[in-house]
């Protein structure tokens, strides 16, 4: 009776065990998922890449990779089946990402939303969806380009670390030194400077206080500031009222002035100017007559006292007679 229930519970378990076994195989084979065929082309590695390598849209499953192959020109050929109700697009695009550390891959669709319109497929004729290079491809392509930037970098590194830099930056460091010496003089001067604020807080206190006494004094003296104003315009109008009378009489003067100025000068051209003009003459006759006494005088000083002596006959005058002669 024992072994038979051990018989009975051991054929229901492997019973159980084996739908179990062919339900999980059919849920995975997805058997009556309707699915539509899409290609996809490619001239880099799909390492990782298998038959029932999963297809992913936007992270959600949506289908599976039925086969890959390549072409006699070189080309790798993928084909894929994707669930109808994904909606496939002219804007969608394929890449192959990798899980993970165990080398993996699986494709990743994605749409661009550039062209919304629906890409129609068939099973003799599958529309093909662009791969797109994934990281790995990207970083294979951009791999030299990056060892040249590496090797640039490091020799600017090399040139950077060179031993006249690292004089140049121990010299910078020597300056610096000497910089925070100075520094802490500043800050020294400072300290002073700010123990004097107090101090030079209560002369600009005392400042203040006379500044508003002075504006008080301003202020009492705006009033009488008006008045002398006032008597500034009074005197103002009185000069200028003045101005013009005085402005008035020299005119008047001078049309007087140049009246008696012209009868002047036409008496003294009429009466003086004649008068002058003899006496200017005997004043030259009187002048050659002490001209001709200066001169005998000089030739006879002695005629001051005797008179002046007879005019003594020269050569071929009358009465003439040589020096010395009798």
């Amino acid at each position: 009776m024992h072994d038979r229930s051990y018989a009975l519970f051991t054929a229901v378990f492997i019973l159980a065990l084996a739908i179990a076994i062919g339900a999980t195989a059919w849920w995975l084979a997805d058997v009556d998922t309707q699915r539509r065929p899409y290609e996809l082309a490619t001239a880099h590695s799909v390492s990782g890449l298998t038959d029932a390598s999963r297809v992913y849209y936007r992270g959600v499953r949506a289908g599976r990779v039925e086969a890959v192959r390549i072409t006699p020109e070189g080309e790798i050929r993928i084909r894929i089946e994707i669930d109808r109700d994904i909606p496939i697009t002219h804007g969608t695009f394929a890449t192959m990402q990798t899980q993970g550390l165990t080398g993996i891959s699986h494709l990743e669709l994605e749409d661009t939303g550039e062209d919304p319109r629906s890409l129609a497929t068939t099973a003799d004729d599958p529309a093909r969806i662009p791969l797109r290079p994934g990281l790995l491809d990207r970083l294979a392509d951009t791999g030299e380009a990056v060892f040249d930037d590496i090797e640039r970098i490091a020799g600017r590194i090399e040139r950077l670390l060179s031993e006249d830099n690292i004089e140049r930056v121990d010299g910078i460091l020597a300056n610096l030194e000497t910089a925070s010496g100075d520094f802490i003089g500043l800050q020294a001067q400072a300290e002073t400077a700010l123990a004097a604020i107090p101090d030079v807080a209560a002369d600009a206190s005392h400042s203040l206080a006379r500044i508003d006494a002075v504006t008080a004094d301003l202020h009492a003296f705006m009033p009488r500031l008006d008045d002398i104003a006032d008597d500034f315009s009074q005197l103002a109008r009185d000069g200028s009222r003045l101005s013009v009378q005085i402005e008035q009489d020299v005119g008047r003067l001078s049309d007087q002035l140049e009246r008696d100025v012209g009868g002047l000068s036409r008496r003294i051209d009429r009466d003086v100017i004649p008068d002058l003009q003899q006496t200017l003459d005997r004043v030259y006759s009187a002048a050659d007559d002490v001209s001709r006494l200066s001169r005998g005088i000089e030739e006879e000083p002695g005629s001051l006292i005797r008179g002046r002596l007879p005019h003594r006959p020269g050569p071929g005058e009358r009465g003439y007679r040589p020096q010395g002669g009798q």
